[in-house]
Order: structure tokens, then C-alpha cells, then sequence
């Protein structure tokens, strides 16, 4: 690729008012940052600078230059981003029961939120946060949390609970230590006293004053460590579907199920309830690839089950088994 000085003197004038007038405009995302300089090298090195054309005035070969890179730095940067970028926010209230205060107002679902936001989640309220990149915020009740920035989370009290499948990394620090996703689903619950990191899915990273660790999940066991200042950690095996995770049946937001397969369906709602996925025979499995559903899924007080058998009668498959750990589908 090669650009063309296509300025013909300029004047010095015009170009040292332009140069003056420019002020700072905010930094875009760190992730995009890096893709557009990539992007900007790569057409840097591309270029042949060997033909310098002599400069009519001081600024005619920086200008020309300057306007080749500014091009290709613009191309890349608005390339990478999708529309309305800079308007982005950072999560929304993709759900909420009850009153939860944002800044000292009352929030509904939609609601936008950015850095600098304080959250409190009143008695018997429950939310749903979704970060832009789709990583999953849900609160409990009584929770007090501040958002950081696009990575921080601070978690002042209560519980919340992270599914970062889709997601970047999320960093949770709360007054006793940070707890860090390794691509991950899990839950942090602080007070005064203690500190309580329960992986269910994945790996964490937990760092407090006195120590620094990992904690992961195997098989259908999740892992909850407690930390309290001046004692060594204790930990102790969580059954990835056991009832200890029953808090959530309150923070479950009705599931957009429009022109998704039920596969998909079915992989979001076992990861819900931390249970394997399996398909009695490779032909339900095709069965179930190839159903489309609609509309939405609806959750009646919490039954996500309940509301799975609902959407399963519309298809020729159902769900068998469903003690178990395992979400096993057949045909009827």
C-alpha cells in the first residue's frame, strides 16, 4: 500500500491554528487500542517512504505523512468498533425485582451504567447486570457494590455471582482481598468478618493480605474457600448443582430464545443449573440442533426447570432423569 502527498502548500497558518486548537479526547478501549496500533504498524511498514517528494513549505511532507497515519489509524479504530461505540456503557440492568438504587435513585431494567456507579440492592430486591462484552453480574439482596471500571468490580457487601463464559476477565476487591475469573463462573460474599470465594465453574485467583491462591472446579464439584484476617484459609467441596446456589433461582431474567436452536437452549439452562448436558443417542442431539425456537423464555418463581419442560413439549424431545446430574435428553 502506498499514500500519496496530495497537500499542495498548505498554509502555515491555517495548519498552525489547526495543530493549536487540538484538545485530549477520552482514550477508547484498551482492547481496541491495541488491534488499531497493530493495524497502523502493519500499514506503516507497508508504505514506501523512499520517494520524499521536497516539501513546498516546513509542514507539506509532515502534513502529507501525519494525514497517511491519522487515515490509517481512523480506518482501523472505527473498523474494529461497532456502531455507536463511544456511546457504549458499560453494564445495564438486563433484570431486577424489588428496589435496587443506583446513586442514590431508583434503577429499572435498562438502565445504563458506567464507572463511578454505586449500587444498593434493598432487602427482599434481587438484579441482573450485563457487562457489554456479555459477562454476567447478578446481585443478591442487600448487596452494596461499586463499579471500578471496565475490568473492577468493588464488592463493599454482600453476594454476587459472575458467569463470565462469554465475557473478558473480571477483577472483585472487597475490603479483605481481590478475587480474580480465569474464564469462570463464580461467587463472592464479604462482610466485616470474613471473605467467602466459591468457584462453580473454571478457576479463580484469590489474593488477601496473607496469601495468594487458586481455586478451581472438577467434574460436577465446585470448591468455597473462606478467608478471615489472622486465620488460614479453609475450604470445602460444593456440589456445582447443589442448593447452595438456590439463591439464584431469584436473579433468573426471562431468556431470549428467538430463532435459537434448542441445543443452544439446553446448554445455556444446564450451565444455569450446574448440571452436565447429555443426549441419550447422536440422533437427539441432531433433533435438537435443528429446532428453532421463539419468543422467550419465561421463568415462573424461579423454575427454570419447569419452564425448560414447557418449551420441550413444542419440540420431540424431552428431559429424563431430571433428579440427577445430568440434564438427559431423549425423544418422547
Amino acid at each position: 500500500m502506498r499514500f500519496e502527498n496530495s497537500m499542495k502548500n498548505p498554509d502555515e497558518k491555517d495548519i498552525d491554528s489547526l495543530l493549536t486548537g487540538l484538545s485530549k479526547r477520552d482514550m477508547p478501549p484498551s482492547e481496541a487500542v491495541e488491534r488499531a496500533y497493530a493495524q497502523t504498524l502493519a500499514v506503516w511498514e507497508a508504505t514506501d517512504y523512499s520517494a520524499k517528494p521536497e516539501p513546498a513549505t516546513k509542514y507539506g511532507y509532515i502534513t502529507a505523512l501525519a494525514a497517511s497515519v491519522v487515515l490509517a489509524v481512523s480506518a482501523a479504530f472505527y473498523a474494529l468498533l461497532p456502531a455507536e461505540q463511544a456511546a457504549d456503557h458499560l453494564y445495564a440492568v438486563s433484570y431486577s425485582t424489588g428496589s435496587v438504587i443506583a446513586n442514590n435513585s431508583a434503577i429499572g431494567e435498562s438502565q445504563a451504567l458506567d464507572s463511578g456507579s454505586q449500587i444498593r440492592v434493598t432487602n427482599n430486591a434481587y438484579a441482573e447486570l450485563t457487562r457489554r462484552d456479555g459477562t454476567i453480574v447478578r446481585l443478591d439482596s442487600g448487596v452494596l457494590l461499586d463499579i471500578v471500571d471496565s475490568n473492577t468490580v468493588n464488592l463493599r457487601k454482600g453476594r454476587i455471582y459472575i458467569d463470565a463464559e462469554h465475557g473478558g476477565s473480571l477483577t472483585v476487591t472487597t475490603s479483605h482481598g481481590l478475587v480474580k475469573d480465569i474464564g469462570t463462573i463464580f461467587e463472592v460474599s464479604v462482610n466485616e468478618e470474613e471473605l467467602v470465594a466459591t468457584v462453580r465453574d473454571g478457576e479463580i485467583y484469590i489474593k488477601t493480605e496473607s496469601v495468594s491462591l487458586l481455586s478451581s472446579a472438577q467434574d460436577e464439584w465446585g470448591e468455597s474457600t473462606t478467608f478471615i484476617p489472622g486465620k488460614p484459609p479453609v475450604s470445602r467441596k460444593i456440589k456445582r448443582s447443589s442448593e447452595y446456589w438456590g439463591w439464584l433461582s431469584s436473579t433468573y431474567a426471562p431468556i431470549d430464545i428467538e430463532d435459537k436452536s434448542l441445543d443452544q437452549v439446553l446448554r445455556r439452562v444446564s450451565r444455569e443449573l450446574g448440571v452436565k448436558l447429555v443426549y441419550a443417542n447422536p440422533a437427539a442431539e441432531v433433533s435438537a440442533k435443528a429446532s428453532i425456537l421463539h419468543g422467550k423464555l419465561t421463568i415462573v418463581e424461579g423454575d427454570l426447570s419447569g419452564a425448560l419442560d414447557n418449551v420441550m413439549k413444542t419440540t420431540k424431545l424431552k428431559r429424563v432423569a431430571p433428579e440427577t446430574d445430568e440434564l438427559l435428553i431423549d425423544f418422547r
